[in-house]
């Protein structure tokens, strides 16, 4: 039998595109403009079965990365296009790998006379003294050696920590950079105790404060001079009043003796009077009895019109002179506490034109006012109208009641 040498020729075509309605599926052709391999699946653009290019050498290739060194960093494809993909460039002398959409240089391990590896910026190597460290903040956890003091460091919290040093001396490790610490043993063990203490004799000083102030004790009798302690005046816990160089004091006689003082007995005193507002308040209520004569200061306002503040802290009662028009009553600084009445009255001395007031704010917030009988009053032209208020709080808000009577 005679062997025969045969090979198939494929239809070249003019690009990667076969015409669906003439063609079939799985047919391979040779795409002559592209010099590539091909299949036809059906689609416009077929797929590539191989292409291979022979140029001195054969390269192949993977996405637009080549396998072969590249003459610089400027000359790396797209790090995006291309993630997980390794590349070597020749100027550098690096390796490269992509990741996040950057080319990433992986550490370089070379041999000059000794082995080095570089890590960021710190060298494993002696390095001269403390001020050829690089920056601790930018090596945090890195450790490092100096030459001139002999330590090893590590870098923590934005610092250089030197660790602690061990020699041997004699075959032993010579701690005497460490302060000494008893881990075990009994206490006869020890060597350079101090005498047992039986007594404390003298002075006992120490900076015992976070404001590194003294504090002094008197070590025989065991108390704290109030001499030495500075701006601490001096409290009698027990004695008489003689004591404690108050002279004869009673009943509380000095105002700034105490913070909070509490009386008990009898008030004997006459008259009882104060430069400024006098409080009386008390949890079950103020009871008072045999009073013969009470007065009220009254608040004098004149030329009402518009929003007419009353500050209740001056007075409960208001007469109002030369009236322009109805005016709005602002009741201001009453207090807020649940279930109180307050009695409010405005004493209008009417010209020819009378007037009142139609609209009741109670610290600037607005009430609606309930008139007696549910009808709303008018001014008495030359007479006096005395308007009263009686403002209730409960359950947070405010219930207004009104009332006009007229003298004259």
């Amino acid at each position: 039998m005679t062997e025969q040498v045969r090979s198939i020729r494929l239809r070249p075509t003019a690009s990667n595109i076969l015409q669906a309605g003439s063609n079939q599926v799985g047919e391979i052709f040779y795409d002559e403009t592209n010099g590539t391999l091909r299949v036809f699946t059906g689609a416009e653009v077929s797929k590539v079965l191989a292409s291979k290019t022979y140029v001195d050498s054969k390269t192949y290739t993977n996405d637009d990365i080549n396998w072969i060194a590249y003459t610089d960093i400027a000359s790396l494809p797209s790090a995006a296009n291309n993630h997980g993909m390794f590349a070597h460039v020749h100027a550098t002398g690096g390796a490269y790998f992509a990741h996040a959409g950057v080319w990433i240089e992986l550490a370089l391990k070379t041999d000059v006379g000794n082995s080095t590896i570089t890590n960021d910026d710190i060298a494993w190597i002696a390095y001269a003294d403390l001020a050829s460290l690089p920056a601790a903040s930018d090596n945090h956890g890195m450790f490092a050696h100096v030459h001139s003091t002999g330590g090893a460091y590590f870098a923590h919290a934005g610092a250089w920590i030197r660790l602690a040093d061990t020699t041997l001396i004699d075959g032993k490790a010579d701690i005497s950079s460490l302060a000494a610490v008893a881990t075990s043993g009994s206490y006869t063990d020890l060597t350079d105790l101090p005498s047992a203490i039986t007594s404390l004799t003298g002075d006992l000083t120490g900076s015992v404060f976070s404001d590194d102030s003294t504090l002094i004790v008197d070590g025989v009798s065991g108390t704290i001079p109030v001499s030495v302690v500075s701006g601490l005046a001096t409290v009698a816990t027990s004695g008489a009043a003689v004591d404690v160089g108050l002279g004869n004091v009673t009943n509380e006689s000095k105002a700034t003796m105490f913070t909070s003082p509490i009386f008990g007995g009898s008030v004997t005193a006459t008259n009882i009077t104060s430069s400024t507002a006098l409080t009386l308040s008390a949890t079950s209520g103020v009871f008072l009895s045999g009073i013969r004569r009470t007065s009220e200061e009254v608040g004098l306002l004149t030329g009402a019109t518009g929003i007419v503040v009353h500050d209740t802290t001056l007075a409960s009662v208001w007469y109002h002179a030369l009236i322009s028009a109805n005016f709005t009553a602002n009741f201001t600084n009453v207090p807020t506490t649940a279930n109180r009445v307050y009695g409010l009255a405005l004493q209008l001395a009417q010209t020819s034109s009378a007037y009142i007031p139609n609209v009741v704010l109670i610290n600037g917030s607005s009430t609606t006012i309930n008139w007696e009988d549910d009808v709303v009053p008018t001014g008495n032209a030359g007479k006096v109208d005395v308007v009263t208020f009686a403002i209730t709080r409960t359950s947070g808000a405010w219930t207004v009641i009104g009332s006009l009577s007229t003298y004259g």
